[in-house]
């Protein structure tokens, strides 16, 4: 029986930590326009547009940690329901609640 993935969303903080400490891995989903711009130092892009092609091109470990940004949360859920339904592999998923843009009020990091 295939394993059932769920997300959790989590706040910023709560995403810088796991980033930190327990070596999640960020992807943003946004579009590169909206990367060039600005984005979070330790993210991967992969924009939803291209999601589903751009995921079967990339392998993490089972039960690795990934977090999943956008702006502000909306297309970053969609990511995590989609490697839920469709990856074989257990991770850990989760999408950063606010996004970008809570992120960069919070004055965290940026690039």
């Amino acid at each position: 029986m295939r394993y059932k993935m769920t997300f959790q969303n989590i706040t910023p903080q709560e995403a810088k930590k796991l980033i930190e400490e327990d070596g999640a891995i960020l992807i943003d989903v946004r579009e590169m326009d909206e990367f060039e711009q600005g984005h979070i130092p330790y993210a991967a892009f992969m924009p939803l547009s291209d999601f589903a092609n751009t995921w079967d091109k990339v392998s993490y470990p089972e039960n690795t940690k990934i977090i999943f940004q956008c702006a502000v949360g909306g297309r970053s859920a969609k990511a995590c329901d989609f490697v839920a339904e469709n990856d074989n592999k257990k991770y850990e998923l989760y999408n950063l609640d606010g996004g970008y843009k809570l992120w960069a009020q919070e004055e965290l990091v940026l690039i």
